[in-house]
């Protein structure tokens, strides 16, 4: 595992034995996206076959477009793969990021300025994140080798690249884990205003990839209360399709997660991405093809509703999305985010641990209940060989049935006079 850069070639190229993730920074200073699969040779200094940029794009000179520099008529940023991109600068597709400034503008152009790669994996703070540092198992299915001793960087190591822009006197970091064991990619971004002007951020997506085609279909997971999680499948067609929330919370009705899969991936084999978001709010993952037919993918924050503003030093993270890659079939994907969840995203004392046989009170008492009912209950379970009790509804406010208290998160002493420790 490692991850290199040719300061020739201007390459990143993330790879473990499983995966390469690949990133160029363009003659403009803008990132381009060009490859995210099966994992490649070419990722060191030594080998002779090193990878170019002449093997992923190419200059184009097409009409119905704008070109970066004046009277030159072949590099347009609308013909490129790009990693994160920004809106006007001849990229007329959705973009990763959107704010409006004091002026009333919307154009930004974030270039390259620095990058660091080092061991390990930064936590977010006030977010929920993948981390590192424990020992991580197999996860029992067969033929899955997703295993890999303790180390202290956790197993993985992290990019961050840092891209400017110098009008608007703005930082955007873009952050890429790769984990040693598992052909996974954990990515957030995070925009720092250093200028003296605030402005207000409108769209921040946690991650944007170009793929090279459009030839996917796309499952998503909907479904209500007591029906969640119900697989839909659709092929991507021209324009924009999308899944999200505006509920406040993720919720049943849409999952923030999203595989892309070829029309012939079965369980067992073929192509497949995973892409899930670590966020329980609003959230957006939207998928467009352009003209070209090539598929844009992104993920993050649902930009509905949602204005931030940054005043000079303030600093905006996103959250934190997880990319899989395997051409081993959609069982194979589930299998890895089985075991990116329990072995870097769960930091319970429980997380390799049998848990407790447990009893929830309530189709035992629904809201009708008091202290000594539920000690009642507790030793006849006990009784019983059951080693947790989860008090549930009506504990709190006066929640005597589903239409008041709900939100008053204090404990109701009718009830439980004795309250309840922490």
């Amino acid at each position: 595992m490692a991850i290199y850069f040719d300061d020739r070639e201007k390459i990143f190229h993330l790879r473990n034995d499983k995966v390469s993730y690949i990133i160029g920074i363009l003659r403009n200073g803008h990132l381009g996206h060009f490859y995210f699969g099966k994992a490649l040779d070419g990722c060191s200094k030594d080998e002779e076959n090193w990878l170019s940029q002449d093997l992923f794009r190419r200059d184009q000179n097409r009409g119905l477009t704008n070109y970066v520099y004046e009277g030159d008529m072949s590099f347009s940023l609308n013909l490129e793969r790009l990693e994160y991109p920004c809106f006007g600068s001849t990229d007329y597709r959705m973009p990763a990021i959107d704010l409006k400034t004091a002026t009333g503008s919307s154009i930004v152009d974030f270039v390259y300025a620095s990058h660091r790669i080092f061991e390990g994996k930064k936590k977010l703070e006030g977010l929920p994140c993948t981390h590192v540092g424990r020992r991580m198992k197999c996860d029992g299915f067969k033929g899955n080798d997703n295993c890999v001793n303790d180390k202290d960087n956790g197993g993985c190591q992290t990019l961050e690249i840092d891209l400017i822009d110098s009008v608007l006197g703005a930082t955007l970091t873009l952050s890429y884990t790769l984990f040693e064991a598992l052909p996974v990619i954990a990515r957030s971004s995070q925009l720092t205003n250093h200028g003296s002007t605030p402005f207000l951020l409108k769209r921040l997506m946690s991650m944007n990839i170009d793929l090279m085609d459009a030839d996917w279909e796309q499952i998503q997971l909907h479904g209500d209360w007591t029906r969640e999680r119900h697989m839909a499948t659709d092929k991507l067609h021209y324009g924009i399709q999308s899944i999200g929330s505006l509920r406040g919370a993720s919720s049943a009705a849409h999952n923030p997660f999203l595989i892309l899969k070829r029309a012939h991936t079965t369980e067992q084999q073929g192509e497949a991405i995973g892409i899930s978001l670590v966020y329980s709010g609003n959230f957006l993952i939207q998928t467009e093809v352009d003209n070209d037919h090539r598929a844009r993918i992104s993920a993050g924050i649902h930009p509905h509703g949602f204005e931030w503003q940054l005043k000079q030093g303030d600093i905006f993270q996103s959250p934190e999305a997880l990319l899989v890659y395997t051409t081993e079939g959609i069982g194979h994907l589930s299998r890895t985010f089985h075991d990116m969840f329990r072995n870097y995203l769960i930091q319970s004392k429980w997380q390799h641990k049998t848990r407790p046989i447990l009893l929830n009170n309530w189709e035992a008492t629904y809201f009708d209940f008091d202290e000594a009912k539920i000690l009642n209950l507790a030793e006849e379970a006990q009784a019983l060989g059951i080693e947790l009790l989860v008090l549930d509804d009506g504990w709190f406010g006066n929640r005597n049935d589903d239409t008041c208290g709900l939100g008053d998160w204090f404990v109701n002493t009718q009830k439980i006079p004795s309250g309840i420790q922490k």
